[in-house]
């Protein structure tokens, strides 16, 4: 390892933002960076959760979505989408907005764009889970079937990756082993602070720009 301080650049889920707007940005600069793609919204019109949530509520103000979004990400991921249109429907008095409609400026990457990344250079990609699961509310077994989906279809779109990241850097010490034997190397959190290499290449802290 080198002894110099270095970045590396991550993004989170698997936005096309991040071609049509960072990209640009880290060819200027020559600057690499890994993306951790969420397979299931990859080539959908997919709206995660939280952007469900908050184009459902625009208008309503951050303190309201802050609150809700804390209390959906602690239900097990089959019970958030209910969860969510109850919450949306005593706020406002109607259905949130369709979970398969995301507009340009939220949809996920297409396979098409991905393979465009791959090819130009600079640009690495990392397993995000299938479904964008929170993983401590995961079961063994339901673990074991989003790292196994999103390897799946990562490896058949020409993306080999080893590269891990937890969503919502939530999940538990006893599922490390089960990270590692989906033949990935390392998981990067979302906990802040610098990380010293080699330690602890399943718990590697971030900081965060949002």
């Amino acid at each position: 390892y080198s002894t110099k301080p270095f970045v590396v650049i991550t993004f989170d889920d698997g936005y096309a933002n991040n071609l049509n707007y960072a990209y640009p940005i880290l060819q200027k600069f020559d600057v690499p960076a890994t993306i951790f793609l969420a397979t299931a919204f990859i080539n959908t019109r997919r709206l995660f959760w939280w952007d469900r949530l908050h184009l459902s509520l625009s208008g309503w103000g951050a303190p309201t979505i802050s609150d809700i979004s804390a209390r959906l990400k602690q239900l097990p991921p089959k019970d958030i989408d209910q969860a969510l249109e109850t919450f949306v429907q005593e706020i406002t008095g109607q259905s949130p907005l369709a979970g398969d409609a995301a507009p340009d400026s939220y949809r996920a990457l297409t396979v098409d764009e991905i393979h465009y990344l791959n090819k130009s250079g600079g640009i690495d990609f990392g397993s995000h889970t299938h479904g964008h699961e929170i993983l401590e509310h995961l079961s063994d077994t339901q673990l074991i079937e989003t790292l196994s989906n999103a390897n799946h279809l990562l490896s058949s779109w020409g993306v080999k990756t080893q590269l891990f990241a937890a969503p919502n850097g939530s999940y538990l010490d006893r599922q490390i082993p089960f990270i590692k034997q989906a033949g990935l190397r390392c998981c990067v959190s979302t906990a802040e602070g610098l990380w010293h290499p080699p330690e602890a290449l399943f718990r590697i802290p971030r900081i965060g720009i949002g």
